[in-house]
């Protein structure tokens, strides 16, 4: 039985506030923690732990109660796709990218992980996956850019765009008329159970 170990034990943390407009990205190194990418703007708001030591891993939600405590929950059943479908998820955040990998898997789909749009893009071999989880604001090559091009080899390959800046949106609306927002556009902070969903629904689809 694998069990949690304090002493090499990594924690995730991620404070998120719902209806966020803000991004506030820190970094801490205290007994082995890491905090990064929290979403900040007004009540009421959330925090999620991401466990891991030595093959254990857990997510722990965390609810500040209305006395100013904090109420504990572990997050709901994880739907399940039964899928072999694979995905291929390009983020330049390493740490997203993991947490989608982690919640992907564990509903059944298969997926690789990439932090670099250009060597994605010169790697990219067509009938290899099935969707595409691309997050738009990345250094030397946007996820616009980068589904575009992958698009010349593969036309048919799906998409879901992430991203946690609302600006662009109308970008997206104007340079792919023709994808459905609902299905192709996602904002973050994103839960686990919200992008399983999301990602089956856009692999349903037509």
């Amino acid at each position: 039985m694998m069990t949690y170990n304090p002493s090499s034990a990594s924690i995730l943390s991620r404070l998120h506030f719902e209806n966020g407009i803000n991004r506030y990205d820190a970094v801490s190194r205290l007994a082995h923690s890491h905090v990064r990418s929290s979403y900040i703007s007004r009540a009421p708001y959330s925090f999620r732990f991401h466990l891991a030591s030595n093959g254990f891993e857990r997510d722990i939600d965390v609810q500040p109660s209305v006395n100013k405590g904090a109420n504990t929950q572990h997050p709901p059943e994880i739907p399940n796709a039964n899928s072999n479908k694979r995905i291929l998820i390009v983020d330049d955040d390493a740490d997203i990218a993991k947490f989608f990998k982690l919640a992907l898997e564990r509903a059944g789909f298969i997926t690789d992980v990439s932090n670099n749009p250009v060597s994605t893009l010169n790697n990219y071999k067509k009938g290899t996956y099935d969707l595409l989880l691309l997050d738009i604001n990345m250094p030397q090559m946007t996820g616009f850019e980068l589904y575009k091009n992958i698009s010349k080899i593969e036309s048919e390959v799906k998409v879901c765009f992430i991203t946690a800046f609302e600006e662009y949106f109308s970008e997206f609306r104007r340079e792919f008329p023709n994808l459905n927002e609902l299905e192709c556009y996602i904002k973050k902070p994103v839960g686990m159970d919200y992008l399983i969903n999301a990602v089956k629904s856009r692999l349903d689809s037509d």
